[in-house]
């Protein structure tokens, strides 16, 4: 405590509660700039069906979250 106690604490911590704030305001909104591209066509067989699912056929007019992942 004795860091706050000096003046040079003080206000290395006023600096870092300053810098902490103005992070707060930079707030980005999700829109279409968030997609970096699309993704290309592809075919994967239903898990539930005998049936494939094609892409981006299958999912017109909709909005798709892709989702990669690897469980070995």
């Amino acid at each position: 405590m004795k860091i706050l106690r000096s003046r040079g604490g003080i206000y290395l911590l006023l600096l870092l509660m300053a810098i902490n704030l103005a992070g707060c305001n930079q707030a980005e909104e999700a829109g279409d700039e968030a997609v970096i591209e699309q993704a290309p066509a592809f075919t994967l067989p239903e898990l539930q069906k005998q049936e494939n699912l094609s892409y981006p056929e299958d999912f017109a007019d909709q909005k798709v979250i892709l989702t990669f992942f690897s469980m070995g």
